[in-house]
C-alpha cells in the first residue's frame, strides 16, 4: 500500500523538478537591443553618450541590466543603451581581488625569410668580398611565448632556428699589363646554422578584445652557431695558362650573444587564434653581424 502511494508522489516530484529546471534554463536567455544575450556571458555595451563598458552579464529585467565590471556589480538603464555585442573574454579572467586583469600566456609559431648583412666586406670572416654586397639569404623558424601584464606591456621568450644557405662569391679580379698577368679570387662558403634563445620586453596596443594588435619588442639573447669548412680559390692567368690554388678553412662552432628589435602586427580571426607578420633586426657576435628578416605565423591560446 505504501509503495502504491509513494510511486505517484515520486513521479510528480520528478515532473515538477523537470519543469522548474526548464524554466530556469530558459530564463538565462534574453533579447537586448535586438541581440540575444545569455546570463553569465561577457558583453561590450555601448551607451547613447558614446561611452562603452565591458563585463559579465548578471541579470536582465524590463528596465535595467546588472553587470559585473572589474569585480563591481553595476546597474544600467536599458533606455540609455545604444548597442550590445559579444565580448571575447577568453584571454582575460576577471577574478583578481584588486580588480586588475589576469592574462593567459599567448603562444606563437612562425617561419620566414632571413638575410645576413655584412657591412665590412673585406674584414668579414664569413661573407662578402670584392664587388659582392655581402648579403646572404636564408630562412628561420621560431616559437615564442608572450605574457602580458597590462594591455600595453608584457614580456616575451623566443626559441629560434636560422639557416643561412651556402653561397659562392668572387671578386672582379685585376690585371697587370706589364707582365700580362690577371688575378682572381672566389670563395665557396658553407651553410651557417644558428640556434638562439631570446627574451625581452614589449609595449604597444595589445587589448584582447581588439581585432588589430601591434607591439614593439626589444631584448637580448644568446645561442650557438655552427658551420662547415669554407674553400677559397686563387686563380692566376698568364699567357693563357691558369694556375689555381685552393685553401680550406676549418669548420667552426661558437657561443654567440646579441640584441634584437621586432615589430609585430596581428589580426584576430577567432577567440583563440590570430595571424601576424613581424619584421625584425638582430645583431650577433662572432662576426655574424646583422640579421634582418620578416616572419609570418599564428598566435593561439591553450
Amino acid at each position: 500500500m505504501a509503495t502504491k502511494f509513494l510511486l505517484p508522489v515520486i513521479v510528480l516530484f520528478m515532473m515538477l523538478s523537470s519543469v522548474s529546471y526548464a524554466q530556469t534554463d530558459s530564463s538565462k536567455f534574453f533579447v537586448l537591443m535586438k541581440h540575444k544575450v545569455e546570463i553569465g556571458k561577457y558583453y561590450d555595451v555601448g551607451f547613447q553618450n558614446l561611452t562603452s563598458i565591458k563585463g559579465k552579464l548578471l541579470a536582465v529585467n524590463k528596465e535595467s541590466i546588472l553587470m559585473l565590471v572589474d569585480n563591481r556589480v553595476e546597474e544600467f538603464d536599458i533606455e540609455d543603451l545604444k548597442f550590445v555585442q559579444d565580448y571575447e573574454a577568453d584571454s582575460v579572467i576577471y577574478t583578481s581581488l584588486n580588480g586588475s586583469k589576469n592574462y593567459k600566456p599567448l603562444y606563437s609559431l612562425s617561419a620566414g625569410f632571413t638575410q645576413m648583412k655584412n657591412d665590412n666586406y673585406n674584414s668579414s670572416y664569413y661573407y662578402g668580398y670584392g664587388s659582392n654586397d655581402g648579403n646572404i639569404n636564408g630562412f628561420n623558424v621560431m616559437g615564442d611565448a608572450l605574457l602580458k601584464t597590462t594591455d600595453n606591456f608584457g614580456f616575451r621568450f623566443d626559441f629560434n632556428y636560422t639557416h643561412i644557405v651556402s653561397s659562392n662569391f668572387s671578386d672582379v679580379g685585376y690585371y697587370y699589363s706589364y707582365d700580362s698577368t690577371s688575378y682572381k679570387s672566389e670563395t665557396e662558403y658553407s651553410s651557417l646554422n644558428i640556434l638562439t634563445v631570446k627574451s625581452g620586453i614589449l609595449f604597444g596596443a595589445m587589448a584582447s578584445e581588439e581585432k588589430f594588435n601591434f607591439y614593439i619588442y626589444i631584448g637580448l639573447g644568446f645561442g650557438y652557431m655552427f658551420k662547415g669548412a669554407d674553400i677559397s680559390y686563387n686563380h692566376i692567368t698568364k699567357r693563357n695558362v691558369t694556375t689555381t690554388t685552393a685553401y680550406t678553412s676549418g669548420s667552426r662552432s661558437d657561443f654567440i650573444y646579441g640584441a634584437h628589435g621586432i615589430i609585430r602586427f596581428s589580426y584576430k580571426i577567432s577567440k583563440k587564434y590570430a595571424v601576424f607578420a613581424e619584421p625584425s633586426v638582430q645583431f650577433w657576435s662572432n662576426r655574424i653581424d646583422r640579421l634582418i628578416g620578416i616572419n609570418g605565423g599564428i598566435t593561439f591560446l591553450l
